[in-house]
């Protein structure tokens, strides 16, 4: 009834699909009784999508399935010790490795921002990557060639873009 009242009235809307017509919900944050499911990855080969979600109370990385919208795994919690003690659940995001092996995210890591490459079947930790200088990093993204790692780095109020090489730890 609300539809066709929609389409009729709004003509605009008439020429559109509405999100329920068009996409699959994967979460549903009233029945996981939490806040926000965010920060979506899909995995390079299309099976899984890593995620950012407070349903066990504390921000930590899932997976689910993207064809039914399971989830697979806990990766990592969040919140609870030095080495993630903020998920940066605002402008956080998460990327696959080529491989699908292992995701990269951003976390407070005790007074400074890290980069991480963690294990996406058991969460643990492969690389972390500190430098002082940056007042905040976030928005790390996989090149195909499994070794760089673009970033947002922060100095002084200012962003710029730069490449992490994960084998040297240099920018």
């Amino acid at each position: 009834w609300e539809r066709h009242l929609k389409r009729s009235y709004w003509p605009e809307i008439e020429r559109r699909e509405l999100v329920d017509e068009s996409a699959k919900q994967l979460t549903d944050h009233i029945v996981e009784r939490n806040f926000y499911n965010r920060s979506p990855s899909i995995a390079p080969q299309g099976d899984r999508i890593a995620f950012l979600s407070d349903r066990s109370e504390y921000a930590s990385i899932y997976i689910m399935s993207a064809i039914d919208g399971s989830i697979i795994e806990r990766v990592l919690t969040g919140e609870q010790t030095g080495h993630f003690e903020e998920m940066h659940w605002l402008r956080g995001t998460i990327d696959w490795s080529p491989d699908g092996r292992l995701l990269t995210f951003a976390a407070k890591h005790r007074s400074l921002d890290a980069i991480y490459i963690v294990d996406a079947d058991d969460g643990d930790v492969r690389e972390q990557f500190v430098w002082p200088e940056f007042n905040s990093v976030y928005s790390p993204d996989w090149s195909p060639d499994s070794v760089h790692i673009t970033f947002v780095g922060v100095r002084e109020g200012h962003t710029d873009l730069y490449i992490l090489d994960t084998e040297t730890g240099e920018y």
